[in-house]
């Protein structure tokens, strides 16, 4: 009975040590069903896919393309991408947040670009920062050119992440695409359960033979 009883607690030790890495969800953020009422441009709202957004909006690939003169470059997904926008001070927080904090994955980003390459409104870099109530969780400096660029950051957890581009005014712009996001594993109840099993095999154990 007692063998039975170990081989339980091993198989619930295995889940539990495998299941969280198994089990984690990670979703990207294209962006690509925001609603774009002014036809090549829109606002991301609050509320999209979960989160909270500030000063964000979305551009579509053919305008950026045409009216920028930016044949060359393209969107990590079509037809839109995301970029700061409607910052109007120097005190708003460009990001996102969620109540529910979150492993903040990575995401692509570029400069705004126009005949294919750096303007004077363009956005040379950008620091990200994630925070956990109110305290910095991770930050990376990212150099932005105008082709999009992979950006691991593995932030988390965190239930905020900030935008600040180095340029000194709101005058300047870049643009995000593909935001991975991740829940943040829960405790595995299944280690717990093995490991009051293996106390208790091992107590009665002890009372068998003291």
């Amino acid at each position: 009975m007692k063998k039975w009883l170990l081989l339980v607690v091993a198989m619930w030790l295995s889940f539990g040590l495998i299941g969280p890495a198994s089990a984690t969800i990670t979703s990207t953020i294209t962006f690509d069903d925001v609603p774009t009422p002014q036809g090549t441009w829109g606002v991301v709202p609050d509320g999209y896919l979960g989160f909270d957004w500030n000063f964000i909006e979305v551009e579509r690939i053919t305008d950026y393309q045409q009216t920028y003169n930016n044949p060359q470059l393209t969107f990590p997904s079509s037809p839109l991408a995301a970029l700061n926008g409607g910052v109007s001070g120097g005190n708003e927080v460009v990001g996102f947040s969620r109540t529910k904090p979150f492993l903040l994955e990575g995401a692509y980003f570029s400069t705004w670009a126009q005949n294919n390459k750096l303007t004077g409104f363009s956005s040379q870099g950008l620091t990200v920062t994630g925070y956990l109530d109110g305290k910095v969780a991770g930050s990376i400096k990212i150099p932005l050119t105008p082709n999009f660029v992979w950006q691991a950051m593995n932030f988390g957890p965190v239930d905020l992440v900030e935008f600040k581009h180095q340029e000194p005014d709101n005058s300047h712009w870049w643009l995000m695409d593909n935001v991975k996001v991740s829940a943040v594993p829960l405790p595995t109840t299944g280690l717990l359960f093995g490991g009051g099993l293996l106390a208790l095999c091992v107590f009665g154990k002890r009372r068998t033979t003291g």
